[in-house]
Formats: structure tokens, C-alpha cells, sequence
């Protein structure tokens, strides 16, 4: 039987480390003993272009990369940026994640994507895993691209939706 205390935990690098919902994640990781990176914005932009982010998991290494990521706006702030496929809530919603994830499995590294329930719309709650995406605003159809960007790489990847982080 082998003594699993003594084996080496991943190190997870975590997109979105200091956002809420990347703070609570990666307190939770951090506590469980595990070696976490989480790059400030300056230090990766996942909406760089998918050279610079392959290039970046290159020199880090990780084990296991999450993104906890999601641009630095209200879901009412969002509905502003309605349309814009150009505009920051699109290219760190919808194309960054997808971007990670391709360089993730051109790596061979697990890429885990904290997604939402705002993907589902609606005032059902709770919400099953099997629901059809649904969004009603601009930052669940981002965050839905990104769903479904993901999902058609095929890689190991796991998409995990959540409410809201707990503190």
C-alpha cells in the first residue's frame, strides 16, 4: 500500500488567483497543502495570444491549471460591452479560456474551468449539469463561448459551474 502523505502534490497554476472567485479556490488549494501559482494580470494576460500562453506554461511547469478567471466587471457592466466580440468581457470571458485550454492540451496538463451558473439563465435553481446553455446576458453567453469552446478541444478538461464563491 503506498503512503499516500509522502507523494508530491500538484502544483496548480490558478488563472484569476486574486479575483473572488480565484481567492476562495485557491485558499481552499493553498490549505490542502498543495503549491499554487497565480499570476497577477500583468504577469499573464489570458487574453494574450495563444503563442505567449504556451509559452508561459512552458517556463511555469504546472502539474494542473485553473482558471478562475473572469473579467473585471459587473454582470450589469457586461451588458454594456453587449456585441463586442473585440471587448474585454469577450476576449477574458469567451476566447482567453479557450486559448489556456488548447495550450493545455497541447502540454498534456489538466485544465479545470470555474464557469458559472449565469450560463444557464433563467430563475430555475438549482440547476442540473445536463441543462442546455441558456444565457440571458452578455457575461453568461461569454462565459457559455467558453463552455463550448472548451468542450469541442477534447481534452482532459473539466468545466465546473458555480453560484457564487463562499468566503
Amino acid at each position: 500500500m503506498q503512503n499516500i502523505e509522502n507523494e508530491r502534490k500538484p502544483v496548480l497554476l490558478i488563472i484569476g488567483g486574486t479575483g473572488v472567485m480565484g481567492q476562495t479556490f485557491t485558499r481552499c488549494v493553498i490549505e490542502n497543502g498543495y503549491t499554487v501559482h497565480t499570476p497577477s494580470h500583468p504577469d499573464f494576460d489570458i487574453a494574450a495570444s495563444p503563442e505567449s500562453i504556451r509559452g508561459f506554461l512552458e517556463r511555469l511547469n504546472p502539474d494542473i491549471v485553473v482558471n478562475a478567471s473572469a473579467a473585471n466587471v459587473t454582470v450589469d457592466e457586461a451588458e454594456l460591452q453587449k456585441g463586442d466580440r473585440s471587448g474585454t468581457v469577450w476576449r477574458t470571458n469567451a476566447v482567453g479560456p479557450v486559448s489556456v485550454a488548447s495550450a493545455c492540451l497541447d502540454s498534456n496538463i489538466p485544465f479545470i474551468h470555474l464557469s458559472t451558473d449565469y450560463v444557464l439563465g433563467g430563475l430555475k435553481c438549482p440547476h442540473t449539469e445536463n441543462e442546455e446553455l441558456a444565457p440571458i446576458s452578455w457575461y453568461g453567453e461569454s462565459k457559455a463561448e467558453s463552455e463550448r469552446g472548451i468542450a469541442n478541444l477534447k481534452g482532459m478538461f473539466h468545466i465546473v459551474r458555480v453560484q457564487r464563491p463562499l468566503s
